[in-house]
């Protein structure tokens, strides 16, 4: 699968858990999917290998390994 852009919708299994880090990179804040989500990419972390997404109005990172492509 090809890297996911600002702007592409990605699908996110339940139980994968979406991490908020701060300044200095450690996580902060984490939650687990109670159920399946679609996501809005709004950015790509290469240091992280992860995407960042909203979920309930906020930016979280999931890893990009845990999502799957939403297809038209």
């Amino acid at each position: 699968m090809g890297r996911m852009k600002k702007g592409d919708l990605v699908y996110v299994p339940q139980a994968v858990m979406l991490l908020k880090y701060n300044d200095s990179g450690t996580v902060s804040r984490y939650v687990e999917l109670e159920s399946p989500a679609t996501l809005l990419v709004t950015n790509w972390s290469l240091t992280k290998d992860s995407y960042e997404v909203v979920y309930r109005g906020t930016n979280w990172h999931v890893r990009a390994n845990d999502t799957y492509p939403v297809s038209d």
